[in-house]
């Protein structure tokens, strides 16, 4: 017997607020994101990238996710607040 999860359905963008009062806006990734991914990716110590299956600090890999973006064959977001930016993923 499988049991299947209900689609959560949500608009993006959107705002959220922290419990500290700060808003985070959390929208869906497009490849216009690329070039910010990479940066990001490569302002972090290299310890907390050891757990992802792509290195995002490679441009051709993060070309090849937005691809995929594209595609539909996975979802991405990303949240920001003044002067952050961080991203998920999710295979379809």
């Amino acid at each position: 017997m499988s049991a299947t999860r209900p689609a959560i359905q949500r608009e993006y963008p959107r705002t959220v607020h922290l419990r500290d009062g700060s808003a985070v806006t959390l929208r869906l990734m497009t490849p216009a994101d690329a070039d910010r991914i990479v940066a990001f990716a490569r302002s972090l110590p290299e310890d907390d990238l050891l757990f992802l299956r792509t290195d995002i600090t490679d441009p051709e890999a993060v070309k090849q996710w937005m691809e995929n973006l594209q595609a539909g064959r996975c979802t991405a977001s990303s949240s920001s607040t003044t002067g952050a930016t961080s991203s998920s993923s999710r295979r379809r």
